[in-house]
């Protein structure tokens, strides 16, 4: 299934018939609380799998950040597939643990933590525990945030002032570099990132 930037997947309190898993492209999971807030619950990139039900009803709405390619499963197809079935379960188990890290980035991290922990998210096989040996110039990347400031600030629960805030304090600290283009950002040093993320030890292997 082809989606377009911006076009709804589903939306919360539908009938949950069916999983979708990314192929290619990213999307967002979001519930909008009785009083107009909205909290982004989750993003999805490329291999991750959404349409998780409460009760039968899809627990949030989701729709594309950019262009994506969606693969589309029935609950009653993958009942009946063993081996589509564990995949899926492969891949839930991996959001869970991404869920709990957000738990716990909401929960205990300060606004660069926070900011440093979504960036790092966009760097792919760095965003991990303890990782080690960044140093070098492999160190630096370009990463692009298909997300508005106001929707990073409704996923890390911060005011978009907060945002623009600390992005320019990792700036001036040289961490970061605002791209041309909306939505890039340079990664001046990966290192640095995941160190004021918490994901890794100061320490380095010899």
């Amino acid at each position: 299934m082809k989606f377009a930037k911006r076009q709804a997947v589903f939306h919360s309190g539908e009938p949950a018939s069916r999983f979708y898993e990314v192929l290619d492209g990213t999307l967002m999971l979001f519930t909008v609380l009785p009083d107009g807030r909205r909290q982004i619950l989750e993003i999805i990139p490329r291999g991750w799998v959404c349409g998780f039900a409460t009760d039968g009803a899809y627990d949030g709405s989701c729709e594309a950040l950019t262009d994506a390619t969606l693969m589309s499963y029935s609950r009653a197809e993958m009942e009946a597939d063993d081996p589509v079935r564990s995949r899926l379960l492969h891949r839930a188990e991996d959001q869970l643990c991404v869920l709990h890290d957000q738990a716990l980035t909401l929960g205990r991290k300060d606004a660069e933590e926070r900011l440093a922990t979504f960036l790092m998210r966009f760097l792919p096989g760095k965003a991990i525990q303890h990782c080690r040996n960044l140093k070098g110039p492999s160190a630096k990347s370009l990463v692009h945030i298909p997300m508005s400031r106001t929707e990073i600030a409704d996923y890390l629960g911060l005011t978009v002032e907060t945002v623009s805030r600390t992005i320019t304090a990792l700036a001036d600290k040289g961490i970061v570099q605002v791209g041309s283009r909306r939505g890039d950002m340079f990664v001046n040093d990966i290192c640095q990132l995941c160190l004021l993320a918490r994901n890794c030890s100061e320490e380095t292997d010899p």
